[in-house]
C-alpha cells in the first residue's frame, strides 16, 4: 500500500497536478526529504504516509481500490505507463470548512486540507478557486440546494472570465458571512457602478460560482411486491 501511495504521488507530479515542493508543503515535510522519499532513497514513515494521504485527498479505502486495480490490471507495463502519462491534467481545488450561507461564519481553510480534483478543461483559467458546501437558502431553490458543493472563482477575475460569468451566481460577503445572490438586471452594470452598489448595500463581491456539484440522495421509493411468477 505504501508503494501504491508513492506511485499515486509520482503520477500526479508527472501529470502536472502537483509539484514536488507543493506536495512537500502539503505533507508538512521539507522538499529535499520529499524528493528522497519519491526517489526511493528514504523510507516512508507511517506518520508521513498519513499526511501524504491527506495531501492527495485519499483515504485507506481509496488507496485499497487503487491497489486492487493495479493488481488486477493485465496491461503490459509500457501500455499502463503510457495510459497514465496521457491522463487528463486536473486542478486540485481547496475545499473550505463550514457552510456558505447568510448567517453562517465565513468559510475557512480546513485544518486538515481536502481538495476537489477537477479536469483542467472544466474550470476558468488564471483564477484562484475555492470550493464550499451550501447551507439551505429558499431564494436559491431549485437552482442551488442545501449541501451542493460550489466552486468559486475568486476576485479579482480576469477580464475574459468576468465576461463569461456575467450571468453566474455571485458570492457576496456581508457582515462576516458569505451568501449567494442570483444574477439580476444589475449584472449588466459596469465595474464602477457595481462597486458603488456594493458599498451602498454593505456587500462586497467575493467571486462567482463556476461549477456546482450535487450530492446524490437516495429516493426511498416504495414498490409493490411483485406477484408470484412476475
Amino acid at each position: 500500500m505504501l508503494d501504491c501511495l508513492l506511485g499515486e504521488a509520482r503520477l500526479r507530479i508527472r501529470n502536472g497536478q502537483l509539484t514536488e515542493s507543493g506536495l512537500a508543503r502539503l505533507s508538512g515535510i521539507s522538499q529535499p526529504h520529499m524528493h528522497h522519499i519519491l526517489m526511493g532513497k528514504r523510507g516512508l514513515h507511517p506518520a508521513v504516509a498519513d499526511r501524504l494521504l491527506t495531501a492527495l485527498s485519499l483515504d485507506i479505502a481509496g488507496l485499497m481500490e487503487r491497489e486492487a486495480g493495479d493488481a488486477a490490471s493485465t496491461e503490459p507495463a509500457d501500455a499502463s505507463l503510457h495510459r497514465q502519462t496521457a491522463a487528463e491534467p486536473v486542478v486540485l481545488v481547496p475545499i473550505l470548512s463550514g457552510l456558505l450561507g447568510a448567517g453562517f461564519p465565513l468559510p475557512a481553510a480546513m485544518h486538515s486540507p481536502k481538495y476537489l480534483p477537477l479536469p483542467r478543461r472544466e474550470i476558468p483559467k488564471d483564477c484562484a478557486l475555492r470550493a464550499a458546501r451550501l447551507a439551505h437558502d429558499p431564494s436559491l431553490v431549485p437552482l442551488l440546494l442545501r449541501d451542493d458543493l460550489v466552486v468559486i472563482a475568486m476576485n479579482p477575475l480576469p477580464p475574459r472570465v468576468r465576461q463569461e460569468t456575467a450571468s453566474s451566481p455571485r458570492v457576496m460577503e456581508s457582515n462576516g458571512a458569505w451568501h449567494i445572490r442570483m444574477p439580476d438586471d444589475n449584472s449588466a452594470l459596469g465595474d464602477s457602478e457595481r462597486s458603488g452598489m456594493a458599498e451602498e448595500n454593505e456587500d462586497t463581491v467575493v467571486g462567482v460560482v463556476v461549477l456546482t456539484i450535487r450530492r446524490m440522495r437516495s429516493l426511498n421509493l416504495s414498490f409493490p411486491t411483485p406477484a408470484e411468477g412476475e
